[in-house]
Parts: C-alpha cells; sequence; structure tokens
C-alpha cells in the first residue's frame, strides 16, 4: 500500500492504546496532521470534529483520503463562526459529510476537539488550535482511550445532537 504525504508536520507521534501525548507547538501543527498519520497506517472508520473553523484547503485534502477510502464516516459539529468565514469552507465540509454520510451541524461553541475510530483506537484530540495552520503557539492532547472516546461521544450526542 502506498503511504499518503503527510501535511504539514511529519512529527506526528501517536500514543499507544491508554496512553497520553501532550504536544505544545509553536508552529502549524493541527488535527489534520494526527488525521493523516493515521490514515496512513489504518483506515479510519468514524471522524467527528467539534471546531471553532478551519480553513477550506485542509477540508479539502480530506476528499484525497476519502476518494483513497481511508475515511469511512465524518460527522461536523461547527461554531456558527463558520458562517461568517468563507463561503469556501463551509462546502467543502457540506460535501465532504454528504459523500460520507455524515452531517454537519451549527452551533453556537468555542470547544475544540476531534474523535477518530481506528480500527482497535479511540482518538481524541483536545487541543487550542483551530482546524487551520497558524504559527501560534498551540497545547494538544492525544488520547488512545476507548472510555474517554465513548464519553465525548456521549456528551456530543447529548448536547451537540
Amino acid at each position: 500500500m502506498k503511504k499518503l504525504k503527510s501535511r504539514v508536520n511529519r512529527k506526528t507521534v501517536l500514543p499507544d492504546i491508554n496512553k497520553i501525548i501532550i504536544v505544545t507547538s509553536l508552529k502549524d501543527l493541527t488535527s489534520f496532521d494526527y488525521i493523516f498519520n493515521i490514515a496512513n497506517n489504518s483506515v479510519i472508520d468514524n471522524l467527528t470534529f467539534i471546531q471553532l473553523a478551519g480553513a477550506a484547503g485542509n477540508y479539502n485534502l480530506l476528499n484525497s483520503l476519502i476518494e483513497k477510502n481511508k475515511i469511512t464516516r465524518v460527522d461536523f459539529f461547527m461554531s456558527d463562526y463558520i458562517l461568517k468565514m468563507s463561503k469556501g469552507t463551509l462546502d467543502a465540509v457540506k460535501e465532504i459529510a454528504k459523500k460520507t454520510g455524515g452531517s454537519v451541524k451549527i452551533y453556537t461553541t468555542h470547544v475544540k476537539f476531534t474523535l477518530i475510530k481506528s480500527e482497535d483506537n479511540y482518538y481524541v484530540i483536545n487541543s487550542t488550535a483551530n482546524a487551520a495552520s497558524n504559527s501560534k503557539i498551540e497545547f494538544m492532547e492525544i488520547h488512545n482511550n476507548k472510555e474517554y472516546y465513548d464519553y465525548l461521544i456521549t456528551f456530543v450526542n447529548k448536547h451537540f445532537v
């Protein structure tokens, strides 16, 4: 199988099951880097974004993973801030959700986390970063824990659906 090229930062390290990695980044590290890393090694069964914002180009990159059958389903729970951003970003998100049988829901929120179910791994990425590259200092926690993943999926389904 041909490996997908990592997007911006090739230094993404994934935690083992029931472990956590904490990352402080000085430049251009987002949840997309981790998504590409995971997709290099397995199929992502379910990808759930709870984000404030993101760049259309990043979401368009997800299409390449979907076309390579590396992502099965994507659901978006986005801040209403996305309505103020470029129409291209919202259109890209809607296209991805439609292709994968996922959904797009808009809320007034500021939380930022990404949930990734892949084979036997259950990743949770908590981050100060939006889903767009920037040059600011950002903080991320990358968990590989089914209990935490299930807790947040339940939280999302209770409060965002």
